[in-house]
């Protein structure tokens, strides 16, 4: 019988499952005792052959013979767990436990199912307790680096999966997996060299091409990667992710309409592949279709409402893209979701808004009646959900919406300055959000004579006599809560039930009393002693900004340095990337924190952000503290002793703030003395052919000898806005400028300081420097296919020659201030 049970072993080894099981009821049928050997050996050979209910019907007979034998018991729960019934396998494995506590392939498989529940800690717990009892069990050691995966714990998964190697190194699925962490630490080198070792055990495995292409695709050999992932589709043509990488990556490459092939190909095999659908919408809208981008951003969300960045991309669409042709039932479906939502800036959608709203504008415009408001206004505003809550959340960036809101401000002021009953709680619930409209502008608004005396009076009455909850709020219209608490001192300890009030007060009272103590914390390194510096300071401590509420988030995104850099200077690439952990960044003037938002996007970093004004950093520290943010260090200093960081960092940005400077070359040679060797720095000049309206809007202020106080803001504005000068008008008014907040118009036109700069300039500074121009960041699908158009041999776009040239051609293509890369070493694409 040995002899037998020894030709069964070796047939089971090369997988003679057939030969195995009639070796071994021959077995049975000669013996008078059953033999466990023979029955365990016809089980695995059934299992293996999926013949489930006979391999059970032996476990059962060799389970008679042996009651406690736990590997028997576990056999059965494999049975189960191999026809998807995990409930019953887990039992079984349970079992199995109670009797041998340390039985490792019981514990393995208890813990890959509660792996594949989603209960990673719980998994963890057990692959540890079965790699105890017996190191060498090689599926213990696979799935405890996945979960070391699902944990983010990357290295203890690269060790895990090296340790499953060492015991088995022709394993497929081992250098299958190790390949995919190597890539997410970035390691691409070896990730290459493992993939390949699965490809040579497996050459007709379609996931080890794809896992190549990806790895490629990720370590900036985007070309190389689309032959992989068509390799891979050859071994699989149903593969949608093949289909919708290859698309990805020539969309990239600005290849559209071959995109495009690729794109609809992964949709007709998987119709529910959301980011696909995205990518598709991305293609429409470079192709300058915005009806079609929009309908495809349209199904990416309602296949996955929770992915925010599809928000984002219609977000984008919106606020850069013609709008006409989308169905305005659509349009106002999506601006409903969007206005409720905390991680998208509200302002940067007004634009549709305003397409929405044009006729109502215009009707009350004319008709509204000056001594009255009827009710019937007031229901249909608050009646209007998406209305009510963009006039609380966005900023309204129109001439006519400023009319109309400031001429119904201060008719409310007057009837409640002039009755002594309640307003209703609908006019109520619109001045609420007209003072947050208010408090988002700055109390930008033109101011009568006639409003400021109804003020006075009211802010003298109340000084020692109660207030309604309709006072505070048209109060709230024309001074923020938390400077009228100085003269009202009873505003600090006012309550309401009234929700919307209570929102108010936080915003107008509670958040910038936070801030005022957040500054006394914020830790200050040397000391602000050039002249124009203390200047900006004094401007930006007057006048935060930004200030903002609501902006994009990337939770979802975690970029390296290489690949969020591509994806801001398409069509040019990099193939260098940094390996420094944590990536240190510099965040040269972070302003009020919207930047420090915005870097969340580069995976493991640690960021240090600086600015002049203590105002702006203490509102940048009350928003990551909201947020969560937790990798920020701030700090108030001058750009000029950024050397006291004693810091050498890999990615420094300084948009907005070298032009500011008294010598904006010798800023950035303070930046690139705290640069390390492989760096890049993200910057922006002002430019000089986009700025000719500033330019002249500063000619007058220079002319009236207009100090920068909200008085003078408003003159400048109110005389702009009734054609006084009409050479500035429509570029200092139009939806994208900053007219339209105190902050923003001050920072627009009466900056202390500006220096402004051509294309020519600029390769000069950066020649100077030894710094190589690699792109501008984001710029429309349109200016890149102008660019393409006019110099089709550049394929990199990366000649700031070029750019001044079309500059020159096309003034205003850059909007102002461009943001563009530059590397201090000569990177290869």
């Amino acid at each position: 019988m040995k002899k037998d049970i020894d030709k069964a072993l070796s047939f089971f080894k090369e997988s003679r499952h057939e030969e195995v099981i009639e070796i071994c009821k021959r077995i049975l049928n000669e013996t008078e005792n059953d033999s466990i050997e023979s029955l365990q050996l016809i089980i695995k050979s059934l299992m293996a052959n999926n013949q489930l209910e006979k391999a059970r019907f032996y476990l059962k007979q060799a389970l008679r013979i042996e009651p406690n034998n736990y590997e028997l018991i576990k056999d059965l729960g494999n049975s189960y767990l191999l026809e998807g019934d995990r409930d019953k396998a887990k039992n079984y494995y349970k079992k199995s436990i109670m009797i041998e506590k340390n039985y490792a392939p019981s514990l393995t498989n208890l813990g890959i199912i509660e792996l594949n529940s989603g209960n990673t800690e719980k998994a963890l717990s057990l692959l540890i307790r079965a790699i105890e009892s017996d190191p060498k069990l090689v599926p213990a050691w696979l799935n405890l680096a996945s979960c070391y995966i699902d944990l983010d714990k990357m290295e203890e998964a690269e060790i895990s999966c090296r340790n499953a190697l060492d015991l088995n190194y022709n394993l497929f699925n081992s250098h299958l997996l190790l390949s995919s962490i190597l890539s997410k630490r970035t390691k691409y080198i070896e990730a290459e060299e493992s993939i390949h070792e699965a490809i040579r055990l497996r050459p007709d495995s379609s996931e080890s091409y794809y896992n190549l292409g990806s790895i490629l695709n990720s370590s900036g050999k985007s070309k190389e990667s689309i032959n992989a992932f068509k390799k891979a589709l050859e071994l699989n043509p149903n593969s949608a992710d093949s289909q919708y990488n290859i698309g990805n990556i020539l969309l990239n490459y600005g290849e559209a309409l071959e995109a495009k092939l690729y794109i609809n190909r992964a949709i007709d095999i998987n119709p529910n592949f959301a980011n696909a659908h995205a990518s598709m919408g991305k293609i429409h809208k470079d192709l300058g279709d915005s009806k079609k981008a929009f309908d495809s951003y349209m199904r990416a969300i309602k296949i996955n409402k929770s992915n925010s960045i599809y928000y984002s991309l219609i977000k984008n669409l919106i606020r850069d893209n013609d709008i006409n042709e989308i169905n305005k039932n659509e349009l106002k479906y999506i601006l409903n979701i969007l206005l409720k939502r905390e991680d998208i800036p509200h302002e940067e959608i007004f634009k549709a808004l305003n397409f929405l709203y044009k006729d109502f504008i215009d009707d009350h415009i004319v008709s509204l009646n000056s001594e009255h408001i009827d009710d019937e206004f007031f229901d249909f505003f608050v009646g209007d959900q998406i209305l009510i809550q963009a006039i609380k959340n966005m900023l309204f960036r129109d001439i006519k919406w400023e009319i109309l809101l400031n001429r119904i401000r201060k008719m409310l002021l007057k009837m409640i300055f002039n009755t002594e009953t309640n307003c209703s709680n609908n006019k109520l619930e619109f001045i609420i959000g007209l003072a947050q409209q208010c408090f988002i502008n700055e109390y930008v608004y033109n101011l009568g004579k006639e409003e400021e005396n109804y003020i006075k009076k009211m802010i003298n009455t109340f000084k020692t006599n109660s207030m309604r909850e309709q006072d505070m709020a048209i109060l709230a219209c024309y001074i923020p809560l938390h400077k009228l608490s100085k003269d009202i001192p009873s505003i600090k300890s006012f309550k309401s039930s009234n929700r919307s009030l209570n929102e108010l007060i936080k915003i107008q009272l509670i958040e910038p009393l936070e801030e005022e103590k957040l500054s006394n914390k914020i830790i200050s390194l040397g000391s602000i002693t050039d002249n124009i510096s203390t200047k900006v300071k004094a401007q930006y401590e007057n006048n935060p900004y930004p200030r903002w509420k609501f902006e994009n988030q990337f939770k979802e995104i975690d970029y390296t340095v290489k690949e969020l850099i591509n994806s801001e200077i398409i069509p040019n690439r990099i193939n260098s990337n940094i390996e420094s952990k944590p990536i240190k960044i510099l965040l040269a003037g972070c302003g009020t924190g919207k930047q420090i938002l915005h870097a969340q996007r580069y995976g493991n970093a640690q960021i240090t952000a600086i600015d002049l004004s203590r105002s702006s950093l203490a509102f940048a520290q009350r928003k990551i503290n909201e947020l969560g943010i937790k990798n920020v260090s701030l700090i108030q200093m001058d750009i000029l002793e950024v050397a006291l960081l004693k810091e050498k960092f890999d990615i420094i940005e300084c948009v907005g703030v070298l032009h500011h400077m008294d010598d904006p070359q010798k800023g950035l040679q303070s930046l690139l003395e705290v640069s390390r060797p492989n760096s890049f720095l993200k910057l922006s000049f002002y430019s000089e052919l986009s700025r000719q309206n500033v330019i002249k809007a500063r000619t007058i202020i220079r002319d009236r000898k207009l100090d920068p106080d909200i008085e003078n803001i408003r003159v400048l504005r109110q005389d702009i806005i009734s054609g006084k000068y009409p050479e500035i008008y429509s570029q200092t008014t139009n939806i994208k400028s900053d007219f339209y907040t105190t902050s923003a118009f001050r920072d627009l036109v009466f900056h202390c300081q500006e220096h402004r700069f051509t294309c020519k300039q600029i390769d000069e500074i950066l020649s100077n420097n030894q710094l190589k121009f690699i792109g501008y960041t984001n710029l429309t699908s349109q200016i890149r296919s102008l660019y393409k158009q006019n110099f089709p041999i550049d394929k990199a776009q990366t000649s700031l020659t070029n750019w001044g040239i079309l500059e020159s051609k096309y003034p205003g293509i850059f909007g102002g201030t461009p943001n563009f890369w530059v590397s201090k070493i000569n990177l290869l694409k």
